[in-house]
């Protein structure tokens, strides 16, 4: 059962309103899918509050394949690379920038007078996760929200074949 503590954020466009920085507290299970580990797949749930400005909730769904050898090792450090997909739904008045229409003045007065914006997006990862022992691990990601990919508020930290992602995130993982 991971545990992991999470940050992501969101390339700032020059033009938008910029998205505040996500921390996510997320848990679930893993699964090793071959006797040496080298497949794993995980599934977990997580929560995002920061008081008066934002709360989300994510469920996210990973497939890991070991890149620094044939097997789990039990005396060095394994890194495995990752694609994992991800449904995300936040509000609060931070997540104004999520929403896909202009934002106007008339959006900002009312998110004053206690009426939050909501959004839901999936995302698309690919990173790395640098494991020690199968106890504790870092990982580091790239984010791409298709559905969000025309919205003014973001630019793109980096664009593969016409991909961009927008979304950078760090976790750190303890397995109980």
């Amino acid at each position: 059962m991971p545990l992991r503590i999470g940050a992501r954020t969101y390339a700032r466009s020059d033009s938008g309103v910029p998205a505040p920085p996500f921390l996510w507290l997320e848990s679930g299970v893993e699964l090793g899918t071959t006797q040496a580990r080298t497949w794993t797949a995980s599934f977990l749930v997580g929560y995002s509050f920061i008081p008066q400005a934002y709360q989300g909730i994510l469920a996210q769904s990973r497939v890991q394949r070991i890149l620094t050898g044939t097997g789990r090792s039990l005396t060095h450090p394994d890194v495995y690379g990752f694609l994992g997909v991800a449904a995300i739904s936040v509000w609060g008045a931070a997540t104004s920038p999520f929403q896909t229409d202009p934002l106007t003045a008339d959006d900002l007065l009312t998110a004053t007078e206690g009426t939050s914006p909501r959004t839901t997006f999936g995302a698309i990862q690919v990173g790395l996760d640098l494991r020690v022992r199968e106890r504790i691990g870092a990982s580091v990601f790239l984010e791409t929200m298709p559905a969000l990919s025309d919205n003014d508020n973001f630019d793109d930290y980096l664009v593969v074949a016409d991909i961009g992602f927008q979304g950078l995130g760090t976790e750190v993982s303890f397995w109980f």
